[in-house]
Protein backbone atom coordinates (compact mmCIF):
# COMPACT_ATOMS: atom_id res chain seq x y z
CA UNK A 1 0.00 0.00 0.00
CA UNK A 2 2.89 2.44 0.88
CA UNK A 3 4.43 1.98 -2.14
CA UNK A 4 1.14 2.47 -4.64
CA UNK A 5 -0.02 5.52 -2.61
CA UNK A 6 4.06 6.94 -3.17
CA UNK A 7 3.91 5.86 -6.98
CA UNK A 8 0.46 7.63 -6.94
CA UNK A 9 1.32 10.66 -5.68
CA UNK A 10 4.37 10.95 -8.15
CA UNK A 11 2.20 10.33 -11.37
CA UNK A 12 -0.18 13.20 -9.77
CA UNK A 13 2.78 15.38 -9.33
CA UNK A 14 4.03 15.03 -12.80
CA UNK A 15 0.87 15.38 -14.60
CA UNK A 16 0.30 18.13 -12.96
CA UNK A 17 3.66 19.80 -13.59
CA UNK A 18 3.23 18.55 -16.98
CA UNK A 19 0.67 20.32 -17.62
CA UNK A 20 1.50 23.60 -16.00
CA UNK A 21 3.02 23.93 -18.92
CA UNK A 22 0.28 25.81 -20.69
CA UNK A 23 0.50 28.50 -18.54
CA UNK A 24 4.42 28.86 -18.95
CA UNK A 25 5.83 31.84 -21.14
CA UNK A 26 7.38 29.48 -23.53
CA UNK A 27 4.25 28.10 -24.40
CA UNK A 28 2.14 31.37 -24.03
CA UNK A 29 5.38 32.38 -26.37
CA UNK A 30 5.38 30.07 -29.24
CA UNK A 31 1.88 31.42 -30.63
CA UNK A 32 3.47 35.79 -29.47
CA UNK A 33 3.51 36.28 -33.52
CA UNK A 34 1.04 35.13 -34.58
CA UNK A 35 -1.52 36.25 -32.29
CA UNK A 36 0.36 39.84 -32.86
CA UNK A 37 -0.39 39.37 -36.33
CA UNK A 38 -4.22 38.81 -36.22
CA UNK A 39 -4.94 40.97 -34.06
CA UNK A 40 -2.31 43.50 -35.36
CA UNK A 41 -0.71 44.73 -32.74
CA UNK A 42 2.84 45.64 -31.17
CA UNK A 43 5.47 43.43 -29.02
CA UNK A 44 5.37 46.17 -26.76
CA UNK A 45 1.40 46.02 -26.65
CA UNK A 46 1.46 41.88 -26.26
CA UNK A 47 3.86 42.24 -23.68
CA UNK A 48 1.82 44.78 -21.57
CA UNK A 49 -1.39 42.75 -22.18
CA UNK A 50 0.72 39.52 -20.71
CA UNK A 51 2.57 41.53 -18.45
CA UNK A 52 -1.17 42.91 -16.97
CA UNK A 53 -2.85 39.46 -17.19
CA UNK A 54 0.07 37.42 -15.28
CA UNK A 55 -0.12 40.55 -12.73
CA UNK A 56 -3.96 39.49 -11.78
CA UNK A 57 -3.74 35.95 -11.79
CA UNK A 58 -0.79 36.45 -9.53
CA UNK A 59 -3.33 38.36 -7.37
CA UNK A 60 -6.23 36.16 -7.83
CA UNK A 61 -4.01 32.98 -6.92
CA UNK A 62 -3.36 34.39 -3.70
CA UNK A 63 -6.40 33.96 -2.70
CA UNK A 64 -7.94 30.74 -4.89
CA UNK A 65 -4.79 28.97 -4.02
CA UNK A 66 -6.14 29.43 -0.11
CA UNK A 67 -8.83 27.50 -1.21
CA UNK A 68 -7.00 23.87 -1.66
CA UNK A 69 -6.51 23.72 2.53
CA UNK A 70 -10.77 23.66 2.40
CA UNK A 71 -11.72 20.62 0.24
CA UNK A 72 -10.93 17.81 -0.25
CA UNK A 73 -7.56 17.81 -2.99
CA UNK A 74 -9.57 15.47 -5.94
CA UNK A 75 -12.34 18.10 -6.24
CA UNK A 76 -9.88 20.99 -6.02
CA UNK A 77 -7.64 19.30 -8.96
CA UNK A 78 -10.88 18.77 -10.97
CA UNK A 79 -12.20 21.83 -11.09
CA UNK A 80 -8.10 23.34 -11.41
CA UNK A 81 -8.40 20.94 -15.05
CA UNK A 82 -11.69 22.39 -16.00
CA UNK A 83 -10.31 25.51 -15.77
CA UNK A 84 -7.53 24.69 -17.86
CA UNK A 85 -9.25 23.13 -20.58
CA UNK A 86 -11.61 26.38 -20.44
CA UNK A 87 -8.85 28.51 -20.81
CA UNK A 88 -7.33 26.23 -23.07
CA UNK A 89 -10.31 26.84 -25.39
CA UNK A 90 -10.52 30.06 -25.07
CA UNK A 91 -7.17 30.79 -25.92
CA UNK A 92 -7.88 28.95 -29.38
CA UNK A 93 -10.46 31.66 -30.35
CA UNK A 94 -8.70 34.50 -29.67
CA UNK A 95 -10.24 37.51 -31.56
CA UNK A 96 -9.73 40.70 -29.75
CA UNK A 97 -7.41 42.24 -27.46
CA UNK A 98 -9.68 42.19 -24.69
CA UNK A 99 -10.66 38.27 -25.12
CA UNK A 100 -6.27 37.81 -25.54
CA UNK A 101 -6.36 39.46 -22.01
CA UNK A 102 -8.75 36.84 -20.39
CA UNK A 103 -7.13 33.97 -22.03
CA UNK A 104 -3.86 34.57 -21.02
CA UNK A 105 -5.12 35.48 -17.03
CA UNK A 106 -6.75 32.08 -17.70
CA UNK A 107 -4.00 30.25 -18.82
CA UNK A 108 -1.48 32.27 -16.18
CA UNK A 109 -3.78 31.15 -13.09
CA UNK A 110 -4.68 27.64 -14.11
CA UNK A 111 -1.60 26.46 -16.20
CA UNK A 112 1.67 28.20 -14.28
CA UNK A 113 -0.33 28.85 -10.55
CA UNK A 114 -3.05 26.46 -9.92
CA UNK A 115 -1.67 23.75 -11.65
CA UNK A 116 2.12 23.62 -9.69
CA UNK A 117 0.49 24.86 -6.61
CA UNK A 118 -2.25 21.65 -6.51
CA UNK A 119 1.07 19.46 -7.52
CA UNK A 120 3.70 20.95 -4.91
CA UNK A 121 0.65 21.37 -2.31
CA UNK A 122 0.15 17.58 -2.68
CA UNK A 123 3.41 16.41 -2.38
CA UNK A 124 3.87 18.65 1.29
CA UNK A 125 0.92 17.13 2.70
CA UNK A 126 1.89 13.84 1.72
CA UNK A 127 5.29 14.25 2.80
CA UNK A 128 3.74 15.56 6.04
CA UNK A 129 1.99 12.57 6.94
CA UNK A 130 4.58 10.50 6.01
CA UNK A 131 6.91 12.04 9.06
CA UNK A 132 3.85 12.11 11.28
CA UNK A 133 4.13 8.33 10.84
CA UNK A 134 7.65 8.27 11.69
Amino acid sequence: MFKSLNFKVILFGFIFTFFSSFGQSFFLGLFNSSIRETLSISHGQFGSIYASATLLSSFILVWIGKKIDDMNILRFSFYVIILLAISSFLFSKISSIIFLFFAIFLMRLSGQGLMSHTATTLFQDTLKKLEEEL
